[in-house]
């Protein structure tokens, strides 16, 4: 199982980290998925709910893959998703607010939701 972990820490509104963390979770996705309309990719500032009670991803190793990575504002995370969403992937680019900057990603499968 391929798991890409968390994070505490290319658009107008990205810099060269941000570009790198995106390279990361692009990493993963090769590795696990390899299909961007496999995976489901969102904004949040409380990755624990959206991740583990909302999508209904398991946190435990083994049983899906995912990836949390904190961008370095709410508009670089928003152009971070909206960049996963032109790949292919589903998701959301989230609401316009400075405390959501965490970028999540996880590969779906049938205990995920969506």
């Amino acid at each position: 199982m391929c798991y890409g972990g968390g994070d505490s820490g290319r658009g107008d509104d990205m810099n060269a980290e941000d570009t790198r963390k995106m390279l990361e979770i692009d990493a993963l996705i090769n590795q696990c998925g390899g299909r961007y309309d496999e995976w489901f990719v969102g904004v949040t500032h409380d990755v624990a709910k959206r991740l583990f009670e909302e999508h209904h991803v398991v946190e435990a190793p083994g049983v899906n893959s995912y990836i949390t990575r904190r961008a370095s504002s709410n508009e670089a995370a928003r152009a971070m998703a909206k960049l996963y969403l032109e790949k292919g992937c589903d998701g959301a680019v989230g609401k316009v607010s400075t405390d959501n900057d965490m970028v999540y990603a996880y590969r779906k499968k049938e205990n995920t939701r969506p």
